[in-house]
């Protein structure tokens, strides 16, 4: 899924360009942010933002990808249109391809400043990535080692440009089920990545869903201190299943089934002080057949159901 293009019109804003905005919370608690392509939203970047403000979302992600390819006045059209709506631009992800052989990872590595440097433009300083639980030819220890080296050279190019990175495990046990080589699936597993890779600017992206199909625990999360948490994701499981039954990509609005106990996950991130944005990510299919309005008061009224 794609963002068709960056702009649907010319902003005509006087306002300076580029302008950064401060991460502003309830608070400072903790803040709503969409990412519209989980939600089967495509439309340009300027269109977009009325719609996030107008139904209750301080932040939105960047379209960092399709910055990347535009014109110098197209990212000052954007830069414009992202002041006017009185929103902030919170997140990207990374846009590295890790996980494939040296030469992709290496041309993904050489756009990487660039990138880090177009998102601090826009005051846009929290990146993030995933990591894939499983690896059809590299062992544990090999993939650990790589994952450190490669997590390690764009943290490092992130820091440079103020930005951290935060990486998120993938639980669901289905999509490791007939794999060579399990990796990575838990938060304990993540920590100890994170405590090996040793840059400050490296954290954690928590999902609910992945916690809760980690078999993770409220303490756990307890145990955590704010800096180590970059973002945040919530999103309820269907019913009727057991947690290896789940599937990645199957999930619901929060708080729609109560299968993942989402008020107390976020109850727990206010108590440990988390202040950073909070996204809904659900991949539901048949938001791709509703209107952008429909869908995103669905989300809003699902945030509001869940305390957030």
């Amino acid at each position: 899924m794609k963002w068709p293009k960056i702009l649907g019109r010319t902003s005509t804003s006087t306002g300076e360009e580029g302008a950064e905005k401060p991460e502003a919370a309830r608070n400072p608690k903790m803040f709503r942010n969409l990412n519209p392509l989980p939600l089967g939203i495509e439309l340009p970047f300027a269109e977009i933002l009325p719609l996030a403000a107008e139904f209750g979302f301080p932040s939105i992600e960047l379209p960092l990808p399709y910055l990347m390819e535009a014109s110098r006045e197209q990212i000052q059209e954007a830069k414009r249109a992202l002041v006017d709506s009185g929103l902030r631009a919170a997140c990207f992800p990374l846009p590295v391809e890790f996980r494939e052989d040296n030469e992709i990872f290496n041309a993904g590595m050489a756009k990487l400043d660039r990138a880090a440097s177009i998102a601090s433009e826009f005051g846009c300083i929290r990146c993030y990535t995933w990591i894939t639980p499983y690896h059809d030819e590299l062992t544990f220890p090999e993939n650990f080692e790589r994952h450190r080296d490669r997590l390690s050279d764009c943290a490092r190019v992130l820091d440079s440009h103020g930005a951290r990175l935060g990486l998120e495990y993938v639980a669901p046990p289905s999509l490791r089920k007939g794999k060579n080589f399990e990796f990575i699936h838990d938060l304990r597993g993540l920590q100890e990545l994170i405590k090996l890779i040793d840059l400050p600017n490296v954290g954690l992206l928590l999902d609910s869903f992945h916690w809760y199909t980690s078999g993770g625990t409220l303490e756990e999360i307890l145990a955590l201190k704010p800096e180590q948490i970059v973002y945040v994701h919530i999103n309820d499981a269907p019913e009727g299943l057991d947690i290896d039954e789940q599937a990645d990509l199957r999930r619901c609005l929060p708080g729609e089934t109560g299968v993942i106990q989402i008020t107390e996950f976020l109850n727990a991130l206010e108590t440990v002080g988390y202040a950073g944005p909070v996204a809904v990510e659900p991949f539901l299919a048949e938001f791709r057949q509703m209107e952008p309005r429909e869908v995103l008061a669905k989300v809003r009224d699902a945030l509001d159901r869940v305390g957030m």
